[in-house]
């Protein structure tokens, strides 16, 4: 193989795919970058087993096509540190990576890619488009409710995929609270379904998709695998098997009263009151006083102090306290794109629902802190 490409796209191809590479390598090939020439194309692949991303960039010419791969860490520090202009990568396809720009000149030693996992096709007739924005923002307001990695049930480590009809709806719920948000699907595959998609593969997905873009996702689905083509970047993940937990039954069907309120005022009372909540037996505690069109929180740690915020609403409220983690609902804010929220409640026992004012595409439900 012998290519001459542009330091800033090698660059990017590098970073984008070595995401995959675990921090836990199982085998060395798994720790490496596959390099591979095609016309005036350059592949680069890497995997985990979970999941894989490959990404096609433009070259300004191929020499000698070929293949090989070569450790992800030194190859991105190494090209990462070049100055931009061309870059020259010579290899004998076998185990010498030779690497040339501008007066530097290094060799590294790779492994033959037939070594390397292949990445197929997804056989599947189940394909869904949607629009690359719409699918970040549903992840986006959605991620932050996913189980942490010490969670008993697998399904609950990644985000619910509910296709119906022409909607995708994204839900993530780890036992305390739940985020859902529907979107419209560009294509639908004529038939509902489900499956969990692992939180690795939606964190490289936000970071993937592009801001404000009109581009289209194309995604294939089969029983264990999960595709998505976006451009020139393609993510092949493993789905989490199992059946996820039913989201409408812990959605609340009514609530005593619906609040008003705006979004970033609460945001920053809450952000101000969770540096004083640091009880070591009850943290992120704060507590809520409804009254008239007043919300007052309040936070307690008796080795840091004390805060006091008064939230205005918009109506006069029905009187109420009730006690929720400020994560909880700091998490929830600051994801949510609105100006104002409704925060739906009932008793100091029961969940509460926070909505955007101006759309119903978007819910979440939170449980309250039961005081002892």
């Amino acid at each position: 193989m012998k290519v001459i490409c542009q330091q800033e796209k090698l660059n990017f191809g590098i970073q984008t795919v070595s995401k995959a590479i675990s921090s836990k390598v199982i085998e060395p090939i798994y720790g490496n970058i596959k390099l591979e020439t095609s016309n005036n194309n350059m592949r680069l692949i890497a995997t985990s087993g979970d999941i894989s991303i490959e990404i096609l960039i433009g070259v300004d010419s191929v020499e000698k096509e070929g293949s090989i791969t070569v450790p992800s860490r030194e190859l991105g520090n190494l090209i990462g540190s070049f100055n931009s202009g061309k870059v020259e990568i010579e290899s004998d396809d076998i185990k010498l990576i030779t690497i040339t720009s501008k007066g530097c000149h290094y060799q590294l030693n790779g492994l033959p890619s037939d070594q390397f996992p292949s990445m197929q096709k997804t056989i599947s007739e189940d394909l869904i488009t949607i629009n690359q924005e719409t699918l970040k923002n549903m992840i986006k307001e959605t991620f932050f409710a996913i189980a942490p990695p010490d969670e008993v049930r697998a399904v609950l480590k990644g985000s619910l995929f509910e296709i119906e009809g022409e909607n995708l709806t994204v839900v993530s719920a780890d036992g305390r609270r739940m985020a859902k948000k529907t979107g419209k699907l560009l294509n639908s595959p004529g038939k509902n379904f489900e499956i969990v998609v692992p939180k690795k593969t939606l964190n490289e997905l936000i970071r993937i998709l592009s801001e404000g873009s009109e581009e289209e996702v194309n995604i294939f689905i089969s029983d264990s695998q999960i595709d998505f083509h976006i451009d020139n970047i393609r993510i092949l993940s493993s789905i989490i098997q199992g059946k996820f937990p039913n989201y409408r039954q812990v959605i609340p069907t009514h609530c005593e009263q619906s609040l008003r309120i705006n979004k970033e005022n609460l945001y920053k009372a809450l952000k101000r009151a969770s540096f004083i909540a640091q009880d070591l037996e009850s943290p992120n505690l704060v507590k809520f006083k409804v009254h008239g069109s007043q919300i007052i929180i309040t936070a307690n740690t008796q080795d840091v102090g004390q805060a006091y915020e008064e939230v205005d609403l918009e109506e006069p409220a029905q009187s109420l306290d009730i006690a929720f983690n400020a994560k909880y609902l700091i998490d929830a804010l600051s994801s949510m794109a609105t100006t104002e929220i409704i925060f739906e409640l009932s008793n100091p026992v029961n969940p509460g629902i926070i909505k955007p004012a101006q759309r119903e595409d978007y819910l979440y439900v939170i449980m309250p802190v039961r005081l002892k």
